[in-house]
């Protein structure tokens, strides 16, 4: 808890800091103070899911690469590193969720639905130390994160007709199919495959079954949302 707690609030402190700080504002006074919240918001929450992505992308490839540990029994396998790595992305969500829902009118529900997922199963995994694999495993999908940010600031900063503002939006749709829609399939494949065996044979004492039904709900919800994020990104790329 307390590891968790640390780490949103890091999050809450830089996201607010960027948002607050006199910097923005004074960059920014020009514009009309609806605009003006708008894009601090924007900018901070880039700026703080980029941080959290510096440290969870890496830790998460190099467990599913290196843990062989963790893949055998994804359900109760458990490591320091993958202990850390949940706990630094569930303070991360923390964050996540009070952003969202302090900014509903910017994020909207597609977000809110992610960010309260994402929380949710993050935070089981830490206070039961279940599911570590999981949680490494659907961290790729923000392999795709880097460039979708960077098109936002590219557009904000007038360069939308740049080279560098095409060439980023076609790796951002092509990381986003393949970590998201292709990759992300897999894992789904791979978590739906060991539940199955969970319910049919639960060990004593561990994952319950309303566990496995919750996480297979926000698993169809999350696939759906990135379904649909890669719909639109290919509706305004025609």
């Amino acid at each position: 808890l307390l590891g968790v707690s640390a780490t949103g609030l890091f999050f809450l402190s830089l996201d607010w800091g960027l948002r607050l700080g006199p910097s923005g504002r004074t960059l920014l006074s020009d514009l009309s103070p609806s605009k003006r919240r708008q894009l601090l918001h924007h900018a901070a929450t880039k700026i703080a899911g980029h941080v959290h992505n510096m440290v969870a992308l890496p830790l998460a490839f190099y467990l599913l690469l290196f843990e062989p540990a963790l893949r055998e029994d994804p359900f109760y396998a458990s490591t320091p590193l993958a202990y850390r790595l949940v706990v630094w992305s569930a303070g991360y969500f923390v964050h996540d969720v009070v952003n969202v829902v302090s900014n509903y009118d910017l994020e909207g529900f597609g977000f809110l639905v992610h960010s309260f997922f994402c929380c949710a199963l993050f935070c089981y995994g830490v206070f039961t130390m279940q599911c570590q694999y999981f949680g490494a495993s659907f961290l790729t999908w923000e392999f795709s994160t880097p460039f979708v940010h960077l098109r936002w600031f590219l557009f904000e900063m007038g360069l939308k007709d740049s080279r560098l503002y095409f060439y980023n939006g076609l790796a951002m749709i092509a990381s986003f199919f393949a970590a998201r829609n292709v990759l992300g399939l897999y894992f789904s494949y791979v978590f739906w495959a060991a539940s199955e065996l969970e319910l049919g044979s639960p060990r004593p004492g561990g994952f319950p079954a309303w566990g496995v039904h919750s996480f297979r709900a926000a698993n169809v919800c999350l696939n759906l949302l990135n379904a649909f994020w890669l719909f639109k990104m290919l509706t305004k790329a025609a």
